[in-house]
Formats: C-alpha cells, sequence, structure tokens
C-alpha cells in the first residue's frame, strides 16, 4: 500500500502542531512548511514551529509567504516537484481519525478520486466541546497534486472529486480550541478578518462563558456554528492540551443541608431507571429518595425498588400528582424537599446549583432550575442532544455565575423549598387532581406568606417533557382547561381586587400583595358602602341562562336590591334567578320597547340611586366600588355617571367602548325612551343636573357571537328600528340608528344615505354626531372611495379637533394613499387619555394599534428608530397581537435581527392561541437561517408540551411537505388527547394520497369530537359528490 505526504503550512499556530503531526506520520512523511512572515499581522514565534516539527521528526521547509493562497500554493507545487501524486493537506489544527486515513490510503491507491473532502468534527475552546449540528464545511484533505492545479487557499481546479460521509471517519477540527490568546491572535490574522462580525469577541466568544447556550457562534458566518456541546473528549483527542482550563462541577456550599427528594410515580420504567440513575452520582449529597407509586399500570415501582437507593411509598388509590407530592412531603425527613418529576434527569452540577441558591437568602422559599423541556420562563436552548451531553452542559452552566432571579412562577417539574415551609402551607392542593395548575397555586400561596421564588439560573435539570402526565391522563388539554378555570375561579378575584398584583407566570416579576385589597377584607368594605350607597341594580333579561351567573355574581355585596324583569324566558333563567340568588323578579310580556322594559325595572326601586346593566355584562369589582364611592360621595347637583360599557373583543381585553349612563338618582319622573339603544339620557338632562365621567367600566363579555343569535338580533332589531321610525319620525338618534345598523350590515349605501339624513338635523354638539362621522367615512371607504372619505373625515374633525377616532381613520386613509408623513403627525396626535365626551369606539386606536401604525409609517419613511420605538410599545402594549407579532417579526427580518424574530414568536407564543400564521412565521425564519423547521417547532414544542396548537403547527408544516411519516407520531399524541383538527389533518393527508375511505373514517372522527369544524364538513360533502377526487386542499 502506498504511502501517503503530508504538508503543513504554518507561521507560528503550533499549540497543536506535534500531534497532528503525530497524527498523519503513520501514513507517510510529513512535511511542514514554515514562513517567517506572518499571512496577516507582524511577525511572531515561527522559531518554535520549526523546534517542534524537527523534534517530531518531520521535513521541515522554510520560507518567506505573505498570505496563505502563496503559502500553500507553493507547498502544493514542492511536493509535485518532488514527483509524488496524492497529498495530504491538513491544516496545523486538524487530527484525523484512524479509520480516516485508512480510507483515504485505499482511495489514492486505487486512484478513486483526484480531490476528496471530509466531513469534520470541530470544537470549541476545549476539546469536550463540539459543534452542533456539524459544520457542513468539508474541506478538501486528500489531493493528487499532479491532476490539480491551486487556484485560492484551500480550493483547486481539476480532477474528480468526491465527499466522505462522515461514517468514513472524522477530521477532528481544534481552530477554536485553545485560550484566549490564541483565538484573539487567529482572527486578527486572517486574510479575511474584515469578515469578522463586530461584537463576535465580546458577544460570542466570551459571552459563551457567561452562556453556554448562546447560539450562532461562527465569527463570520454566525449559523454555520449553531451551538455548542459538551461531550467529553473523544479518544483520537485524549492527550491533546487544549491549554485552558475545563469547567468541574461546583462546590456544595459549607452548612449543606439535608435533602429529601420526593418523585410521584404513575408509570414509565425508562423513565425511573433514568431518573434514579441520574441521582446515583448525588448520593453524598442527599439524605433520601423517596419515590411515592401513584398505582402505577406498568413494573416502574418495583424498577425503583430493585435500584436500591430509593424508598417507594405505595398508595392505595390513586389520587394524582399533589397527592403523590403530599404523601412524600409528610415522610421527609430532610431540611430540604426537592420535588421531582420522574422523567427528569438530574445532574450533579444542577443539584448543587439548585440547592447552593435556594440557602442563599433566608427570604427564597422555592426555587427551580432551568430546563431542555418547561413552560413559562425556565426554558433555555440547552445544548443536549442525548443523556450524554447532560452532565457537562450542566457544570458549564454551573460557571456562568448568572445570578438567581426573583419569579412569580415556577414549573413543578423540579422544584426545591424548605420542608417546614413546604408543610406549613400544606403542600400541594390536591383540587387539581391527576395534575396541571397545582404549581401555579402553589406559587401564589408562597408568595402571600411573604417568600420569594427564585429561578437559579445556573442549575439545570433535564426534563423528558410531559410523559408523566400523558401516561395518567388521555386528555392532557381537556384537564389543562379544566385545572385553569379552576386556578381562575380560585384566584383570579384576587387580582381584580388589587390583592395580588398579577397571577403566576402571567408576568414574570413577583407577585405583590396589597392585605388592605384581600378579598375577604373588600367584601366587608363593598357590604358597608352599599348600605350607606343605596343604589338599586335594575335588569331586564330574556333567554339568559348562558351568563346570568356570571352577570348576577359579580353585584353580589354591592346593591341593597336587585329587580329583575323577565320578558318571557324560555330557558332556565327564571329557574335560576328564583333558586340561585337573592333578587326581586318581575315579569312581563316583550313589548317591543326596551324602553318600555327598562321603565318596568326602576319602577318602584327603592334605592336613592339606580344602576342598569345587561345580562351578558359583567362588573369587576373595582369598578364597583368607584360605583359605590361616587354615590356616597356625589354633590347633590350631580344626577348621573357616564360608565362606559367595554366590549371584551380578544385575549388582550381590547375593544370597543361605549358610554353609557349607567348610575343616575333614583328621580321621580324618570323613563327610559326609544324601543332599540334606550337612552336615560334625554330625561335626566330635564331635571337640570349635571351629569360627570366616572373611571369605572362595565364588562361585555357574554355577547352571543354565534351565527343563530346574531340572526335573531338581526331580526329583533329590525323590527324595532322600524317601530321607532314610525314613533319618532326624523329623530336624529333614530337616523343615526338606522345608518349605523345598516353600516355594520355592510349596505353601505343605504347607511350613507341614512347618515347625511341624520347629519342634516343634528345639532353638532349631539353625543352621537361624532360617531356619524367615523361610520360615513369608513362606509366611504368600504365602497373603496378613499377621496370622498378624506374629505367627510376632514370635515368631521374641523368641527371635534381632538377626537381620536377621526384622528386614527385620517391616519390610516393617508397611509393607504401613501401619505406617511401626513399620516404619522394625524397618529402622534392621538391623545391617549379618555375623552370627556360620550363615546363609542374601539379604545386599541389610542394604544398598540396607534403605535403599530406609526411604526409602518416610520418603516416607509426610512426612520427605522422610530420604527423600532413604536413596535416596541405596540407589543408591550398587546404581546398576544398577531399584527403586532407579524409587524415585530417582518421588522426583524428586513434588519437580519433574528433575535427580534424570535421575540415576537415567543410573545405570540405565550400571549395568543393563534398558531396557523405564527407556524408560517416559524418556518420562514428556520428557512432564513438555514436550519430545518422541523428542529425549530420541537423546540417550541419542548418549551410548551401542552400547546396542541404548536403540535398542529408542526404537523401541518410537515404535511405540507410530504413528510408525512414525520408528521404521523405528532398527529397521533394530538389524537391520543382528543384533538378534533389533527384527525382532520390526517385525513386531508390520507385524501391527497389517494385513500378516500382512511379520509372518510378521520373526518367522521372529527365532527364526532367537535360537530361544529368546518373543514371536516366541507371534505366530507366533496367525497359524497365524486367518487374519485383529484388532490383534496385543507392543510
Amino acid at each position: 500500500m502506498p504511502k501517503l505526504p503530508s504538508a503543513i503550512c504554518i507561521h507560528d499556530d503550533n499549540l497543536f502542531l506535534s500531534h497532528v503531526i503525530s497524527a498523519f506520520q503513520p501514513v507517510g512523511e510529513v512535511f511542514v512548511f514554515v514562513s517567517r512572515l506572518p499571512w496577516s499581522g507582524e511577525a511572531e514565534n515561527w522559531e518554535e514551529a520549526v523546534r517542534i516539527a524537527d523534534e517530531c521528526g518531520a521535513t521541515v521547509v522554510t520560507g518567506d509567504w505573505a498570505d496563505e493562497s502563496t503559502h500553500r500554493k507553493f507547498a502544493i507545487e514542492y511536493l509535485k516537484s518532488k514527483g509524488m501524486t496524492h497529498v495530504l493537506i491538513p491544516d496545523s489544527d486538524e487530527i484525523p481519525e484512524a479509520e480516516l486515513l485508512e480510507n483515504l490510503l485505499k482511495i489514492a491507491e486505487v486512484g478513486l478520486a483526484d480531490k476528496v473532502r471530509v466531513r469534520m468534527a470541530t470544537y470549541w475552546k476545549t476539546t469536550e466541546h463540539v459543534v452542533v449540528p456539524p459544520e457542513e464545511l468539508a474541506p478538501v484533505l486528500l489531493l493528487n497534486v499532479q491532476n490539480c492545479e491551486h487556484r485560492y487557499i484551500r480550493e483547486f481546479d481539476g480532477g474528480s472529486e468526491i465527499v466522505l460521509g462522515r461514517e468514513h471517519g472524522l477530521l477532528h477540527h481544534l481552530s477554536y480550541v485553545g485560550p484566549d490568546s490564541r483565538i484573539e491572535k487567529k482572527i486578527k490574522g486572517w486574510s479575511h478578518k474584515h469578515e469578522v462580525l463586530d461584537a463576535w469577541w465580546n458577544e460570542k466568544w466570551l459571552g459563551w462563558d457567561k452562556d453556554p447556550c448562546t447560539q450562532n457562534l461562527h465569527p463570520t458566518h454566525p449559523i454555520a456554528f449553531r451551538q455548542i456541546e459538551r461531550r467529553g473528549v473523544p479518544e483520537v483527542l485524549a492527550g491533546v492540551d487544549s491549554g485552558r482550563e475545563v469547567p468541574e462541577p461546583p462546590h456544595p456550599i459549607k452548612n449543606w443541608p439535608s435533602i429529601s427528594i420526593v418523585i410521584p410515580l404513575y408509570g414509565g420504567e425508562e423513565d425511573i431507571r433514568d431518573c434514579l440513575e441520574s441521582l446515583k452520582n448525588s448520593l453524598d449529597l442527599l439524605s433520601e429518595i423517596i419515590v411515592v407509586d401513584d398505582l402505577s399500570p406498568d413494573n416502574s415501582a418495583q424498577i425503583a425498588e430493585e435500584m436500591g437507593i430509593a424508598h417507594v411509598l405505595r398508595r392505595d388509590k390513586n389520587g394524582g400528582f399533589a397527592a403523590a407530592c403530599n404523601d412524600g412531603l409528610a415522610a421527609a425527613k430532610g431540611d430540604v424537599t426537592v420535588f421531582l418529576n420522574s422523567d427528569t434527569i438530574v445532574p450533579r452540577s444542577g443539584l448543587i446549583s439548585l440547592i447552593n441558591g435556594l440557602m442563599e437568602d433566608a427570604r427564597i422559599g422555592m426555587v427551580g432550575p432551568v430546563s431542555n423541556a418547561v413552560a413559562y420562563y425556565q426554558q433555555v436552548n440547552a445544548p443536549v442532544s442525548d443523556a450524554k451531553a447532560i452532565d457537562g452542559f450542566a457544570t458549564d452552566l454551573s460557571w456562568s455565575k448568572k445570578p438567581s432571579e426573583a419569579v412569580s412562577m415556577l414549573v413543578g417539574f423540579c422544584i426545591a423549598m424548605p420542608t417546614d415551609l413546604a408543610r406549613h402551607i400544606g403542600g400541594f392542593s390536591p383540587e387539581f387532581g391527576a395534575g396541571m395548575y397545582e404549581d401555579n397555586e402553589l406559587c401564589f400561596r408562597v408568595q402571600e406568606l411573604g417568600y420569594e421564588l427564585h429561578l437559579i439560573h445556573s442549575a439545570f435539570v433535564y426534563h423528558k417533557g410531559s410523559k408523566s402526565i400523558r401516561r395518567a391522563i388521555a386528555n392532557p388539554k381537556r384537564l389543562m382547561d379544566s385545572n385553569a378555570k379552576v386556578f381562575e375561579d380560585l384566584r383570579r378575584g384576587q387580582v381584580l381586587s388589587g390583592y395580588a398584583s398579577h397571577l403566576p407566570g402571567e408576568r414574570r416579576d413577583p407577585i405583590r400583595f396589597n392585605p388592605a385589597r384581600h378579598p375577604d377584607a373588600l367584601r366587608q368594605s363593598l357590604r358597608e358602602k352599599a348600605k350607606e350607597a343605596q343604589i338599586s341594580l335594575c335588569m331586564i333579561v330574556r333567554d339568559e341562562e348562558r351568563v346570568i351567573r356570571d352577570c348576577l355574581g359579580s353585584t353580589e355585596d354591592i346593591f341593597t336590591e336587585r329587580i329583575i324583569v323577565d320578558t318571557g324566558s324560555k330557558d332556565g333563567t327564571l329557574a335560576i334567578l328564583q333558586n340561585e340568588f337573592d333578587v326581586t323578579v318581575r315579569e312581563m310580556e316583550w313589548p317591543e320597547s326596551f324602553a318600555l322594559a327598562r321603565n318596568k325595572s326602576i319602577e318602584g326601586a327603592s334605592g336613592k340611586w339606580i344602576f342598569w346593566m345587561d345580562a351578558d355584562d359583567v362588573l369587576p369589582s373595582w369598578s364597583a366600588e368607584r360605583i359605590l364611592d361616587a354615590a356616597i360621595t356625589a354633590p347633590e347637583w350631580v344626577v348621573g355617571f357616564v360608565i362606559p360599557v367595554q366590549f371584551v373583543e380578544d385575549e388582550m381585553g381590547n375593544g370597543t367602548r361605549v358610554d353609557h349612563v349607567k348610575l343616575f338618582r333614583n328621580l321621580p319622573g324618570l323613563e327610559f325612551e326609544g324601543r332599540i339603544h334606550e337612552q336615560i339620557l334625554g330625561s335626566l338632562r330635564k331635571s337640570g343636573g349635571e351629569i360627570q365621567r366616572l373611571e369605572a367600566v362595565v364588562l361585555h363579555s357574554g355577547y352571543d357571537t354565534s351565527e343563530t343569535g346574531q340572526a335573531k338580533k338581526r331580526k329583533r332589531d329590525d323590527t324595532l328600528l322600524k317601530l321607532d321610525l314610525a314613533d319618532r319620525p326624523g329623530h336624529p338618534f333614530v337616523l343615526f340608528n338606522l345608518g349605523m345598523t345598516a353600516h355594520y350590515n355592510d349596505d353601505h349605501e343605504k347607511a350613507i344615505d341614512w347618515f347625511n339624513e341624520c347629519l342634516s338635523v343634528s345639532k353638532v354638539e349631539e353625543s352621537h354626531v361624532r360617531k356619524v362621522y367615523a361610520l360615513l367615512t369608513n362606509s366611504f371607504r368600504a365602497l373603496r372611495d378613499n377621496n370622498v372619505a378624506l374629505k367627510v373625515v376632514t370635515d368631521g374633525l374641523l368641527q371635534f379637533p381632538d377626537d381620536p377616532e377621526l384622528k386614527f381613520i385620517r391616519g390610516v386613509i393617508l397611509m393607504e394613499l401613501r401619505k406617511f408623513g401626513e399620516a404619522r403627525i394625524d397618529l402622534e396626535s392621538i391623545p391617549e387619555e379618555t375623552p370627556n365626551h360620550f363615546a363609542s369606539f374601539d379604545t386599541s386606536i389610542q394604544g398598540y394599534k396607534k403605535f403599530l401604525n406609526l411604526s409602518i409609517c416610520c418603516a416607509e419613511m426610512g426612520d427605522h428608530v422610530g420604527e423600532e420605538h413604536y413596535l416596541r410599545k405596540a407589543s408591550g402594549l398587546a404581546p398576544g397581537s398577531v399584527s403586532v407579532g407579524v409587524a415585530v417579526f417582518e421588522s426583524g427580518l428586513r434588519r437580519r435581527s433574528y433575535a427580534l424574530c424570535e421575540e415576537a414568536l415567543m410573545s405570540l407564543l405565550m400571549h395568543s392561541h393563534e398558531r396557523e400564521k405564527w407556524g408560517e412565521m416559524v418556518t420562514h425564519l428556520a428557512l432564513v437561517q438555514g436550519v430545518d423547521p422541523s428542529q425549530k417547532f420541537a423546540q417550541y414544542q419542548r418549551m410548551y408540551p401542552h400547546d396542541e396548537g404548536v403540535g398542529l403547527a408542526w404537523a401541518r408544516y410537515l404535511l405540507e411537505e410530504g413528510r408525512l411519516q414525520e408528521a404521523t407520531p405528532i398527529l397521533s399524541a394530538l389524537q391520543s388527547s382528543g384533538n378534533a383538527h389533527s384527525f382532520f389533518l390526517a385525513g386531508v393527508a390520507y385524501a391527497n394520497a389517494g385513500y378516500e375511505a382512511e379520509a372518510l373514517s378521520l373526518w367522521q372522527e372529527t365532527l364526532r369530537i367537535d360537530e361544529n369544524h368546518v373543514g371536516a364538513k366541507q371534505n366530507l360533502e366533496i367525497l359524497e359528490k365524486v367518487e374519485h377526487s383529484e388532490r383534496i386542499s385543507g392543510l
């Protein structure tokens, strides 16, 4: 077998030279070409490279080559002149595996190729840390110098070429291994040093030591080094000194407490084995390990016993996560109890950092680690592709010295707390059954007692991701939704009352408590104020069983009497009123007039004041308190208060706000007027008193948006509008209501006629005139007549120059006309305070929608500082808005700020339930970054394992790409939890593949779970109409 000579080109980068020479010598003579000149910068100690090469028995050739390309070309020509053919051309920091050399010898022997590229394992800082996924760069290592011509550095023209797969052996690349001084010198000496990214040295090279989760690390092409994984020293690099300290596990604190580990167990033989196996490395740190078996359906409890390091408690009935944890807590003897899921792996470094963090301060009542798969803000981009990398990463992270952070929420997969404190607060609440939200509730109680929760950023525990709950529950999503409601019912009132600033996880910062606003204290205060205020609640209802409980429940302890007029309910409304609430019920036939029904409700009211609301409204406790205070302290000349009704139209609480006189004195002769959109305002004005605005709201949150409900409403409203017009022909407010109804029914030509007639008979000071201009403008916009629309809204602003809705509408029209500078002036001048006049508009036009449109104006004008400023304001006000998220994402793409894109994706993931557009954004970002989108979806799914929308988006992407085999397990997991849309997507995939019978069955199952699923209905109709359809859309 022929020998293969090697040619190594070097100036003074000799840290690994002896190892490289030794690695290549078994296959042939090694030539080291040492340049006395550097490739860039000042000459250094090239003589040391000569000395090392001589000592290793290499042939040394010295010369003066001013750049890398010239240097390499000389080496090739030199060997070529010696009559050599195939030559190995490694760098001075590349070490081959023996298998790779053997394969290259065989290729050279048979002349299989003239250029052979090889795959590399690239290292970072030490020989334990490797780039993952492996970089795509495959350098030429074997070269036939007789058939190829040198072109530039390590690229050659001519000859045949092959690329060896990783299975044929690797070249271990140590270019980024060694002390900081070596790397700094290297990048300053590169011929392409101008390509090194600004701030790479501080943010990436030095920054990685502070955060080993840092990604995109290559100095010139960031995504080439996606992340760094610590996997230990490979055999081929044994004995290679990296020239820098390798982190070791941290030391436990001096006064290390006794530790009890409590592991609730419900099945999972492999999981409990892995978990306990990992704890074997920390037995000297632990007092005991308690495994509480909750009637596991397999042999996992027996496995735990056989491993011999845990005491197994067996429950006689299945009680769920909380009950099992509480049994373990009762048996715990340690000073500290660590509650641990059975699907975790606990590295020694992670445990030490976790407990060290708990013991830092007596005010800390609970701590949790970061992890690879966990909700809220404990998720990190942990570089752990398998179990082999867990311990190393945990140790690296423990060296990061990032301080712990006081937070509002820690996930219960791994939490540590003083045993006495855990017992004092009663452990986990058992009312959450099998699990989920019991940790939120525990976090609330710990903070309520005055203790802090700390996220220990230097502690890492690996989590396989909610495997325990999926074993225990067939439909985790349904349980999560159910327990979310239990938690909301239990604690939301304490936020609304002002007692707690927020619930665990809603915001990152710790919860702040105001004892004076505790619900018990507040209820007592409200009762006392209610006696003094003397307010009668007067309502009219009809078929309101869907919402009446929430409505009346929000009015307890606020009013001295509650009078409810039922106008002919056919459902269970009357039974609820008579059996569940202390109210006075009056019955009457529907009089075809809201005003008459309202007047019946206030008739004979005994309170000094009257308050009215609808059955699909609720009254927040803070508003109730302000209403009571207003009634108690109002001067005699004040006869009423404007309290807006806030329509809750999205997850962020945004929506239209409509002013109404909701609270007024119970004066003789008062009556509502108008068959529809009835008002008390005119009657109150006749009294001569003053009407003031009150900073309170009524939430219109139970509005029936169903098709049936809306059809009934349209029919009723049409009847009442005609009757009202007959009663009061030419009345401005009646004409306004007719125009408004036509506008919202998309009959814009008729709406324009009604609005113009309304303006012709209205006085400018009448409360509806502003809204007429707004709706009239939008009707012209709907008819695509922006020029007339602009004239109308400008006329309106001449009458009402500070009106926020008119300013917003004109700004939008100007944007549509591409007059971004003028639009920006209008939008920036929109006031943020509540108007003093009667109003009805979407409150978000003073908030996130204003700032979102301003960001668009700035972007179009090239003002990127302004664009980012306004985007951040919009995002802060509406973190769950899809339109804001998309704008932030697209801004990040334009500026190649991928961190901003990730920020937008995370904001939507945390604050919005919309996942289809989110999935498109994930895919787009991954492709831009050169990453398989499936990897990104997997990352987000680990982060939010219970978010079925993430799984659906992931599966949808895979199916669109024809990757059915990869999508199948994702869809199967979703189907096992009863997700209707997962059956639908699977049906579409089968139909596209020509399996109509299977598709039919899957769509029928979709409708069995969700009878209103539109896509399944439509596709079933298609299958019924045609025997052999072409590809059916629907992904």
